[in-house]
């Protein structure tokens, strides 16, 4: 596992022993996980959110009939024996 230090500020450090006391943490690097965990939670969210409002905005839906999700299904067959030829 890698590690990393982080200085800051005496008020900063007071904040954070206070929030490891209050949150019930074993350690302020236990704490600041949770800080990082939450922030890749919440960037997660804001993509699917980003990429909802994407879809949304892309124009009216098309209702595929079996003949579509049959090419759909054929060309992503194509891509994956394609993909694994080249070894990835």
């Amino acid at each position: 596992m890698a590690g990393i230090n982080v200085n800051m500020p005496d008020e900063l450090r007071k904040f954070v022993d206070e929030q490891v006391k209050l949150k019930g943490f074993a350690t302020p690097t236990e704490y600041v996980r949770q800080l990082i965990r939450d922030e890749r939670k919440r960037a997660a969210q804001d993509k699917l959110e980003q990429l909802l409002i994407e879809g949304l905005e892309s124009g009216p839906a098309t209702v595929l009939d079996e003949e579509a999700w049959d090419r759909i299904e054929r060309d992503a067959l194509k891509l994956i024996a394609a993909r694994q030829k080249e070894g990835h």
